[in-house]
């Protein structure tokens, strides 16, 4: 079993790392060691500790209150692929499924870039809810069934235990706009209190008419907390934007979504 520590002093397992070779995209700078188990004793051993692995354009755990608002993207993994503080991933970082800035086009993607295939094609740009831009996931360009993610990464240290979460976000109807029996398309929001490897459901929505503001709450103070945004496409007319993420500490812990699950990332 692999375990990894962001410092060395408090360790997690890693889950799936239970094989002769493991390989996995690191994100943040980690430590790593080893745990062998022997069965009949159930004696386990740990090797030594690795120095400190760093990585290029890891992501940092934001203190809070924090807040964004998607005015400035940053060439990290790819063209313009992540907001410019470090603190958050995109995955895939091009193609139609990804998540940009709305304006994309004017930071340099486009097809040869790797990122939307056409920039322009369907609905008009839609501006931020706050600011000037907002983060777009090209639901008329990305393939029926595929999805986005955005992975926000926190310190909930100070959350004094509750800690809340609110954005903006944008859906209008496809059937509103002559394109009857989609709709399908989504947003849905998970949480990890251990660095993201393991999640549990918040919240899912699909239509949002016009920016509708959303609010979540989950109680924990884990330094290591990870908010997972994913967009999931059905290749209809509009699309899905996300601003004014706002993330800090709340009177109530209490989770919006009574009905939770684990999952794997």
């Amino acid at each position: 079993m692999l375990f990894r520590s962001d410092g060395g002093a408090t360790w997690s397992n890693i889950t799936g790392a239970t094989t002769n070779i493991y390989s996995a995209t690191a994100l943040v700078n980690s430590t790593y060691r080893c745990a062998v188990t022997c069965t009949p004793s159930s004696l386990t051993a740990y090797s030594a500790n690795t120095g400190l692995v760093t990585v290029t354009g890891a992501v940092t755990y934001a203190p809070i209150p924090y807040s964004q608002s998607f005015e400035t993207w940053a060439n990290v993994c790819g063209i313009a692929d992540r907001p410019n503080d470090n603190h958050w991933t995109t995955n895939p970082v091009t193609g139609n499924n990804s998540w940009k800035r709305e304006d994309d086009a004017s930071l340099g993607g486009s097809a040869s870039g790797g990122n939307w295939m056409v920039a322009t094609y369907g609905p008009a740009t839609t501006a931020g809810s706050v600011g000037t831009h907002a983060a777009k996931f090209y639901t008329y360009l990305a393939s029926a069934g595929t999805f986005g993610d955005m992975k926000l990464f926190v310190d909930a240290s100070a959350s004094g235990g509750n800690l809340g979460i609110s954005f903006d976000m944008i859906n209008n109807s496809d059937a509103a706009n002559g394109f009857a029996g989609y709709d399908h398309d989504s947003l849905t929001v998970f949480i990890s209190v251990d660095g993201g490897n393991t999640w549990t459901f918040l919240n899912h929505w699909q239509s949002a008419i016009g920016w509708t503001s959303r609010s979540l709450a989950y109680a924990t103070t884990s330094p290591t907390t990870v908010i997972w945004f994913r967009a999931l496409s059905d290749f209809g007319y509009t699309n899905i934007g996300l601003d004014n993420v706002n993330v800090g500490p709340t009177c109530s812990g209490t989770r919006s979504e009574e009905h939770t699950s684990e999952l794997q990332s």
